[in-house]
């Protein structure tokens, strides 16, 4: 006969850690958006959308602090600010102009972006 010990799937207070960890993912992602258009705001990137790559990786921040600790609306805002910020990089790969170096790290936090989104996603449904 075999027993296996109960696994804690939520913290303390309430919130699995399955999204406290995606949130803070998010977050993470969000500071390598800032951090990636930095270096090419202005020339190849036009300023307008480095703005709004900015715009996107503050709301995915703020949505992040407040999914880490257990609010809904924080985890959708995130969800959908990283869904955008998809969007956001497919000109890396679709433009002829767009520098080569920047593929390599853009098609990693392309795939990682979509795992958060996911994560996010499943960790909204182990809330319910």
């Amino acid at each position: 006969m075999t027993t296996t010990a109960p696994t804690n799937t939520t913290t303390t207070r309430g919130v699995p850690k399955l999204l406290r960890v995606a949130a803070v993912l998010a977050a993470l992602l969000a500071v390598a958006d800032v951090v990636g258009t930095l270096p090419y705001l202005g020339n190849p990137m036009p300023i307008e959308i480095g703005i709004v790559v900015m715009a996107i990786a503050a709301l995915t921040i703020v949505g992040s602090i407040f999914a880490y600790f257990g609010r809904t609306w924080g985890a959708w805002v995130a969800a959908i600010t990283r869904f955008l910020s998809l969007g956001l990089m497919l000109p890396v790969f679709l433009e002829p102009d767009a520098p080569a170096e920047a593929v390599l790290p853009t098609s990693i936090q392309f795939v990682a972006t979509v795992v958060v989104i996911i994560l996010l996603l499943v960790g909204l449904r182990k809330r319910a």
